[in-house]
């Protein structure tokens, strides 16, 4: 029990910086700096949220018999852990490389999380902008939009901008514009 107490604050650290990774990727993507990454833990308990609802989604698509494959596999492992403490190593340094591998691979699946939103904020009319450029938000910073030129073709202009959410004074709709290109 001394050890599962003391893991906590570590999972806590390690869900921390993979949700700053995938940010970080998912901005990078659209040409943000990772100064605008949100560090506060109320923002990324929310991401992280999201992302359990994506998780969620995803075992959701698993076939019926696929479950007969996994939940033994699983029981066998969680046996062969209080069995002997030959194969509790062998499982925690298998876990460890594998939770590893998720943090390496964070920044990767923020960068394909950004290549397959087709959900944006996004102001109703021209009002950022009075020439007719289109905007998308792909996210937040502080009271702040982040907003992203896109010519028709849903591809990026280059460039971003950042304005203060109380000088925006249009309204902005979370709708499906498509995925957004390079």
């Amino acid at each position: 029990m001394h050890k599962l107490f003391w893991s906590i604050p570590g999972l806590t650290i390690y869900a921390y910086a993979t949700n700053i990774l995938i940010q970080h990727g998912f901005y990078s993507y659209f040409g943000i700096p990772s100064d605008f990454i949100n560090a506060s833990i109320t923002t990324n308990i929310i991401n992280y949220f999201g992302l359990f609802q994506l998780v969620k989604a995803t075992m959701g698509l698993i076939v019926w018999w696929m479950w007969f494959i996994l939940v033994p596999i699983i029981l066998v492992l969680v046996f062969l852990y209080y069995m002997d403490s030959r194969y509790q190593k062998i499982i925690v340094t298998f876990g460890t490389l594998v939770l590893i591998f998720f943090l390496y691979t964070s920044f990767n699946f923020g960068i394909q999380l950004a290549k397959g939103s087709e959900f944006f904020y996004a102001p109703i009319s021209n009002c950022i902008s009075k020439d007719g450029t289109e905007y998308v938000i792909p996210g937040f910073y502080q009271d702040k939009a982040i907003l992203v030129s896109i010519d028709p073709n849903n591809k990026m202009r280059g460039g971003f901008i950042v304005r203060d959410l109380a000088q925006i004074s249009c309204e902005l709709n979370f709708q499906r514009i498509g995925t957004i290109t390079k």
